[in-house]
């Protein structure tokens, strides 16, 4: 995979919605071949993590979340190369 783009409507509030998709004790749950996550670094609303898959394979990702006026939200998730 090169890229993906998603967007979902979810019948819950906002905050309980942004918990469940940065508590990465869960990610499990709902991340297909993830076994466990992370944090490396935290500043702000920047977070360095490291995700874990079956199958031998780890990413160090950069997460962000935007939070617009609107009361829209975009999570942003980037692989990156991790030297420290």
């Amino acid at each position: 995979i090169l890229g993906l783009r998603a967007e979902t409507t979810i019948g819950a509030p906002l905050e309980k919605v942004l918990s469940f998709i940065m508590d990465l004790s869960w990610r499990a749950n709902w991340n297909y071949n993830f076994m466990e996550g992370k944090v490396l670094e935290q500043l702000d609303e920047f977070r360095t993590e490291h995700w874990n898959f079956k199958r031998n394979r780890d990413i160090v990702a950069a997460t962000r979340v935007l939070r617009y006026p609107s009361g829209s939200v975009l999570f942003i998730a980037r692989s990156l190369t991790y030297l420290k």
